[in-house]
């Protein structure tokens, strides 16, 4: 909805199998009426959608989705140039016309970008140094050198001392452009030229004078290690300690305060920042802004505060706040912070709309006032089994009107699984919940094939399961949850566990699991010898944990384009990626200990399940670097294991891709895998031979390694070696 509330937008993303892209289409209507809220189109644009051989996100950015009101009559939004690069657009829903506002050499970074008048823009943008970096690595080598760092895909990608691959994958730097046309200027933000992480928040004050970003920490606080929030708190410890080269380290986050009159740079308080990025909201005469979630300066000792979970008013110019006194407030529940006026402010919450009020020099709860001035409400209406539809309510008579169907036919052209809400007790007594979607001839007292899907659930109409949260798009890939409801297969997509510390992540997920089977067998729906699991991301090593450490053998999985936990990787890669979850640092005894029992490498004999890795990554074959400790063990083990790449990979990877020829032949491939292993079915197709040649090999290695027992978990311990003082690893079963 517009400022003024006289306008809505709306943006539809439309793949076109033919041209291999997708339409980016922007409809706008008016809401005195439902007459006029009719959508008409106002932009088309095309684009490619494809990834980035050095740019994790470049894809995902495309298909962000989220259209931001520059003023009442237009909207921004991010799309790809000729180039194939990121830019920020803006679009007149009065006029139609289309504007490029930045022209930026690499792809902008999703989200962090602030417009201010004339257009200015504050963004962050992909470094891209590859030329310095290469003239420095050609100066070494002819002259000889000596590594003094970690990251041994550093010198893969010819980086320097002291950067890392990870440095170069999620490195950005910030510009800053006072209108269209005119050449960015870089802003030096945080303590070192690029930061590897994320970039959430960029924006501009009203007046023009100020941006605000979060980034690395000017300086780390000794306080900030009081913190109750235990990832936070630690991090902070260990930055004071001076190891800022460990890769979680990096994800401090602090507000800074630029002045774009000189590029002087400060921080606004003294307080961490989530890296799920707050919500950062100027007031009208550009002296506060109101922030949230967030944490507080450890020396309020506030409870919400010390846990990252409070809401601030904050004076731009002395770091001085108050509480907004919301409490409960989680990680994601703030869906926009509004200045109504400079002291009048509405907290708009997955639970309702909360407004506060400055009154006697605090923020009070004043009762929310009714929304005035709109005839009509236009909302996205949708529901588990109901595909999303654009409709207009009349406010005072409450007749609905339906705008726009993006897919008329998909009820009536294709079969649906029935999609229901469930819960269940996992084994180590905790409430799960999940969406099951049932085979779309589901007949009672039958057991199906199943697939559950990790990774979070959607709470809304999906085809894939998975999250909408990605924004516009196709996904991930693997995801297909419909598909298989068509083939008459189930699926349950499993929600996330939140407030789980690192360390017990992958335990928690492994009983969520073992509960989901088990609930899915006594209801009788399921049958379990033909349950599979996927998982993308982070949970496809949650799910590799479990064909490990889990009793129940699953009868295929899938992994795609995840993070390994392995030692190689850790061992290649820059410091601590992911040393906290496997238990701590392998280069000493009781680290060592932990990393035995609980990588999944190490522990490879267990796996008797079929497994099919894919690759999507930018970078190629060069990011399969992770999945080459498993891969090989389970291939010398006589293992069923594949390892695929996407098409077009080595140039346009994409952690998340968007390009319809990319996403349709992972998702067909996994749809293949399923039916192969869960059904026995194949696809005849002549192109596909090899591929059935080779998991009919699977198959003789499965139906042998199922004649052996799975050997035990070892539980190993470190004790000195006679007559010295060093250790030495044991092991007992």
């Amino acid at each position: 909805m517009s400022p003024n509330g006289k306008r809505y937008a709306v943006a539809t993303l439309t793949g076109d199998i033919k041209r291999d892209g997708n339409w980016f289409t922007i409809m706008a209507g008016g809401l005195e009426s439902i007459g006029a809220a009719s959508p008409g189109v106002v932009a088309r644009v095309f684009g490619r959608s494809l990834g980035d051989e050095k740019n994790g996100f470049k894809a995902f950015l495309t298909v962000y989705g989220k259209l931001q009101w520059i003023d009442n009559d237009r909207v921004g939004f991010y799309w790809e140039d000729e180039a194939g690069l990121i830019q920020f657009y803006v679009a007149n829903i009065v006029t139609g016309k289309v504007k490029q506002l930045s022209d930026h050499p690499t792809s902008l970074r999703r989200g962090a970008l602030g417009v201010g008048p004339n257009d200015a823009l504050f963004y962050a943008a992909k470094a891209d140094d590859s030329a310095q970096f290469e003239e420095e690595f050609r100066q070494s080598e002819m002259d000889g050198f000596a590594v003094y760092q970690d990251d041994f895909f550093a010198l893969i990608d010819r980086m320097p001392a002291g950067r890392g691959a990870l440095d170069r994958l999620f490195g950005h730097k910030y510009f800053y452009q006072p209108r269209p046309g005119k050449k960015p200027v870089e802003v030096r933000v945080a303590n070192r030229e690029t930061t590897p992480q994320i970039p959430g928040i960029a924006t501009i004050s009203p007046d023009g004078k100020f941006a605000i970003v979060d980034d690395y920490p000017i300086e780390i606080s000794p306080s900030w290690g009081e913190y109750t929030h235990e990832l936070y708190a630690r991090l902070a410890r260990e930055a004071l300690a001076g190891l800022t080269t460990k890769y979680e380290v990096r994800a401090l986050k602090q507000l800074i305060v630029v002045d774009l009159s000189d590029f002087s740079v400060r921080p606004l308080w003294n307080a961490l920042t989530q890296a799920y990025p707050p919500r950062v909201e100027w007031s009208p005469n550009a002296k506060q802004v109101v922030v949230g979630p967030t944490f507080l300066p450890p020396s309020a000792k506030d409870k919400a505060g010390m846990a990252g979970r409070a809401i601030a008013v904050i004076d731009v110019a002395s770091g001085a706040y108050q509480r907004i006194p919301y409490e409960g407030l989680k990680r994601r529940d703030i869906l926009r912070l509004l200045w109504k006026s400079d002291s009048w402010i509405e907290v708009h919450t997955k639970s309702g709309i909360f407004t506060y009020k400055q009154r006697d020099g605090s923020w009070v709860p004043v009762p929310t006032e009714a929304m005035s001035e709109q005839n009509v409400q236009v909302r996205i209406r949708s529901g588990l089994n109901t595909p999303p539809v654009l409709v207009a309510a009349d406010s005072e008579s409450e007749r609905e009107q339906v705008l726009f169907d993006p897919n008329p036919e998909l009820m009536s052209k294709f079969k649906l699984g029935r999609v229901e809400k469930v819960s269940w007790t996992a084994t180590d007594g905790r409430l799960w919940e999940g969406e099951l979607y049932y085979p779309a001839d589901y007949e009672p007292g039958t057991r199906y094939p199943f697939v559950l899907q990790s990774g979070g659930i959607s709470n809304a109409f999906s085809l894939y399961g998975y999250p909408e949260s990605i924004g516009l798009g196709t996904g991930s890939g693997v995801f297909i949850a419909q598909h298989l409801a068509g083939r008459n297969m189930g699926v349950l997509q499993i929600q996330k566990a939140d407030g789980v510390i690192q360390r017990e992540n992958a335990r928690v997920y492994m009983h969520g699991y073992d509960g989901a089977v088990a609930f899915l067998t006594k209801k009788g729906i399921a049958d379990p010898e033909r349950i599979g699991i996927q998982g993308f991301s982070r949970y496809g090593w949650l799910v590799q944990h479990s064909l490990v450490h889990s009793e129940f053998v699953y009868a295929a999985a899938i992994a795609s384009d995840n993070v390994e936990a392995g030692y190689v990787e850790n061992s290649l890669f820059q410091p601590g990626v992911m040393e906290e979850e496997i238990g701590g640092d392998p280069s000493v005894p009781d680290g060592l200990k932990r990393w035995l029992e609980n990588a999944v490498q190490f522990n490879a004999g267990r796996i008797h399940t079929p497994l099919m890795k894919v690759n999507q990554g930018p970078g190629g074959i060069k990011t399969g670097h992770g999945s080459w400790e498993l891969f090989t063990r389970l291939r010398r083990l006589n293992r069923p294991v594949e390892l695929y790449f996407m098409p077009d990979q080595e140039a346009h990877g994409a952690h998340q891709p968007q390009n319809p020829r990319q996403v349709a032949t992972i998702q067909n491939r996994a749809l293949d895998w399923w039916l192969f292993w869960l059904k026995g079915e194949e696809d005849l197709s002549p192109e596909k031979a090899d591929q059935y040649e080779s998991w009919h090999n699977m198959r003789t290695q499965r139906e042998n390694v199922l004649k052996e027992p799975r050997p035990p978990l070892l539980i190993w311990t470190a004790e000195p070696v006679p007559g010295t003082a060093e250790p030495r690893s044991t092991q007992a079963p």
